[in-house]
């Protein structure tokens, strides 16, 4: 992928206009605020739960693994104060006739493979996974 570029800008009261430089643009904003947009810590559990789904797909793919339906659940922790997120959980919910170990397998991978993961797990938040096949 390379270099990425981003740009924030102020809209107003606490929202901020974020683009990618590749033409998609999200607002951001604090929930006690007008709640226009998730906030920039929201923003990036909704990430992390992103590229889990998007990694999935990838290597079950490369597997020959399919499914019908993917989706995954995420529950952060950012305890009354502290600075940000202290633990988070993820329940990956999966509709498919492959092998629950074959599934298992999948998101194994993808877990260590995800680099939104990988900077969570760099900021010393480890993170707990669960599968379920539906």
């Amino acid at each position: 992928m390379g270099l990425m570029r981003s740009t924030a800008k102020w809209n107003g009261n606490s929202q901020v206009l974020l683009n990618d430089g590749r033409g998609h643009e999200t607002i951001c904003d604090l929930p006690s605020a007008e709640n226009i947009g998730p906030t920039a810590l929201e923003l990036s559990v909704m990430s992390y739960a992103g590229c889990i789904v998007t990694i999935f797909k990838i290597i079950a793919e490369k597997r020959r693994i399919t499914f019908e339906s993917l989706e995954v659940e995420v529950v952060a922790d950012k305890p009354d104060g502290s600075k940000t997120i202290e633990s988070i959980e993820f329940i990956t919910k999966v509709k498919s006739d492959a092998d629950q170990d074959k599934l298992e397998k999948v998101l194994e991978l993808t877990c260590l493979t995800c680099p939104v993961g990988v900077l969570f797990k760099q900021a010393g938040v480890e993170p707990v996974y669960q599968l379920v096949k539906v």
